[in-house]
């Protein structure tokens, strides 16, 4: 993941369905937009879209720990490490430019003779965006600024002994405004939620799994985990593991999320680039290894180590590794190095020995490990900016077939979030919905005539020999789009069922399968032809010797 701005994007012509609307009364006192219609959808903006989602998508990503310590009294222990909201995606500089062509128009109805005094006034100032943080009690709200690298960092946040809740969610409101000031709103995207978090009283000590209690804060493998070296409690003082590039760093404000895997002693050498993962508990004493979630850049193979005072306990341990517990990363190839930090870099130092069962511990050496998690919200609004928010964000858990012909095949949409005002969408054609409530929508199956019809101007549709491949989309009534992971897979053999719902993992693993069926395919005509091209050469050779 990348510190540096996002691109600029060029001046590009828009479907009129993607053309700012124009400047009309306010909306209310929460926002200087026009309200949403309720249009729909075009299909020229579907294909502008899906023919590459990336240009238009705005995607806000909530990074949070998912166990915090409870306060007691005057103290403050804030959640450690500090909940990130972080924007990215070209959409959003879409959308800012189309805010801007919506607020300079209404600048221009300011100057004329038909305006109404009575209208709010509105400085020619930059539209910036502002989070409202909180833990979803209602007060204790932080207002904090996108900074410039697209972040949002809450360091404050903490629930008190007076919030009596084991669990709770951090709820991000997210709104652009007119200026420095929040005198001007401009347009309230929405009410954001990260994932459940559950509340600690105090940091665990020495856990087993026999008790479900004591096995949800021990460490699994396939775990994601922030982690991060504090020194003596100081928060001033810590660095939390980041990925820079394809290189570790010690940040001391944002973070990245990381699998944690236990490595497979017995299928794996300590020190191979690959591994094959090992299941269940981690233990003290086993070869982990630490992979960025988003990116996927990898740490080398270590041994995760015991902290106990001043030692680095080397005896291997039945104890399994519990969150928030000190540890440390000692390299499989080497006797006493081990990963450290050193202002911004995370660096490998040796340790003083002090025994065959000890080393000496540093602070540079001591990590802190905890559960935590990256929630993703995705959206583009296909109809231009509005007062209304995008939120409720749908979220699609599982997607299921239902029938094997065009006359009843149904795709039944489970999630959270979902509702009648929502239609799912087959590539560039819109499908029909036979029910809908707010966990689950069914649907019909467009026939794959209907869609193929499409395919001349479908870019997003690819065609696998004897399949079609379409995104599935869901959009709302007013046009805003939510990308989804999943696709349909057309069959277009005459017999056989109609085609099956895929994952977007899946597709990929389509295409690569497709493509290395035509490379060969493509191979083995190559040696045929090569063959054939031999063998009428020998012929030929043959008629000219026997004419001489």
């Amino acid at each position: 993941m990348s510190l540096s701005s996002l691109p600029s994007l060029a001046p590009s012509p828009m479907p009129p369905s993607l053309e700012s609307p124009p400047p009309g009364p306010m909306a209310g006192p929460c926002s200087l937009l026009p309200q949403s219609n309720f249009i729909g959808l075009n299909i020229e903006t579907m294909h502008l879209f899906l023919s590459d989602p990336d240009a238009f998508t705005c995607t806000l990503r909530i990074f949070h720990p998912k166990l915090v310590q409870r306060s007691y009294g005057k103290e403050k222990r804030f959640f450690n490490p500090p909940t990130l909201i972080y924007i990215h995606g070209n959409g959003w500089h879409r959308n800012d430019a189309r805010v801007r062509e919506i607020l300079s128009r209404y600048h221009v109805s300011m100057q004329s003779p038909n305006y109404i005094p009575n209208s709010p006034t509105l400085p020619n100032l930059p539209v910036r965006w502002q989070a409202s943080v909180g833990i979803g009690d209602g007060t204790s709200q932080m207002q904090l600024p996108v900074d410039a690298r697209n972040f949002v960092v809450a360091r404050s946040l903490f629930i008190s002994n007076a919030d009596k809740r084991k669990q709770f969610r951090i709820t991000v409101d997210f709104t652009s405004f007119n200026g420095p000031s929040t005198l001007y709103p401009v347009q309230p995207l929405g009410t954001f939620n990260s994932s459940e978090i559950r509340v600690v009283s105090k940091p665990p000590k020495k856990q087993s799994t026999r008790s479900a209690e004591s096995a949800m804060v021990c460490l699994k493998s396939g775990m994601i985990v922030a982690i991060y070296n504090r020194i003596r409690a100081q928060s001033v003082s810590t660095r939390y593991l980041y990925t820079q590039g394809t290189a570790f760093v010690g940040s001391n404000d944002v973070w990245s999320a990381y699998y944690i895997f236990a490595v497979d002693k017995v299928q794996n050498s300590p020190l191979s680039n690959s591994f094959v993962m090992d299941e269940g508990f981690i233990h003290y004493g086993d070869i982990v290894r630490l992979v960025d979630a988003l990116t996927g850049v990898s740490s080398p193979n270590m041994i995760i180590r015991r902290i106990e005072k001043d030692e680095i306990v080397l005896v291997n341990s039945a104890d399994p590794v519990a969150q928030l517990q000190k540890v440390a990363f000692q390299l499989c190839d080497s006797v006493n190095v081990y990963w450290s930090v050193s202002m911004a870099q995370v660096v490998q130092k040796e340790a003083t020995i002090m025994s065959e069962i000890a080393h000496k511990v540093e602070d540079s050496f001591s990590w802190t490990l905890t559960q935590a998690d990256v929630k993703d919200y995705k959206f583009f609004e296909g109809n231009g900016p509005s007062s209304t928010p995008v939120t409720p964000i749908p979220i699609v858990e599982n997607l299921t077939l239902d029938g094997t012909s065009e006359e009843n095949a149904v795709v039944e949409v489970m999630g959270t979030d979902l509702g009648k005002r929502l239609t799912v969408w087959f590539g560039l054609v819109a499908s029909e919905t036979i029910e809908a409530n707010r966990s689950f929508i069914q649907c019909r199956v467009p026939p794959v005539g209907y869609v193929n019809a499409h395919h001349p101007i479908n870019a997003d549709c690819e065609m696998y020999g004897t399949s079609i491949c379409v995104p599935l989309t869901l959009v709302r009534d007013d046009g805003v789009i939510y990308p989804t992971k999943a696709q349909f897979l057309y069959s277009c053999n005459t017999a056989g069922p109609l085609g099956n719902v895929v994952t977007t993992d899946l597709a990929a693993q389509r295409r690569s399968e497709f493509s290395k069926h035509m490379l060969e395919l493509n191979r083995t005509r190559f040696r045929v032809q090569d063959q054939v091209r031999s063998e009428v050469s020998n012929v030929l050779r043959k008629r000219a010797y026997e004419g001489m």
